[in-house]
């Protein structure tokens, strides 16, 4: 019982001394910026519902790997399922860890080409971002 005392009367004191400091705002890391405020405010608003929560989501890049194709050729993304992920899901990340494995500069300059082509096509259309398709795609 004496523990417990102690215990309510130490809580009480915590309680009291951060409802204290909590009145006082630390500075931002980043200050605002107006005019960056207002651009990010105005594509907010051109995006529906279902693209905010895409664009929230991370997924790791395994979803959209093909693992067939990966043992033959080294890591390889599935374009369907690259397609559902951002074309119908909108997901905003991608988290690269591909088969565990670290992959080579060269492989990760593709696959995010791809998922940057896709992406800006998916995403850019509904927003009237600008796309400028790889020459594969032309």
């Amino acid at each position: 019982m004496k523990n417990f005392k102690k215990l309510a009367l130490a809580s009480v004191l915590c309680t009291g001394v951060c409802l204290t400091a909590g009145g006082q705002k630390p500075a931002p890391a980043i200050p605002s910026d107006p005019v960056i405020e207002a651009h990010i405010q105005k594509w907010l608003k051109k995006m529906t519902l279902e693209e905010k929560i895409g664009q929230m989501c991370e997924i790791t890049i395994d979803v959209v790997s093909d693992f067939e194709a990966s043992k033959k050729n080294g890591f390889t993304l599935n374009p369907a399922m690259l397609d559902t992920v951002i074309g119908k899901y909108k997901v905003g990340s991608l988290l690269n860890v591909p088969l565990s494995v670290a992959q080579k500069k060269e492989k990760w300059a593709e696959a995010i080409k791809q998922i940057q082509d896709l992406s800006m096509k998916e995403i850019g259309r509904s927003l009237k971002l600008p796309w400028n398709p790889s020459p594969s795609q032309r």
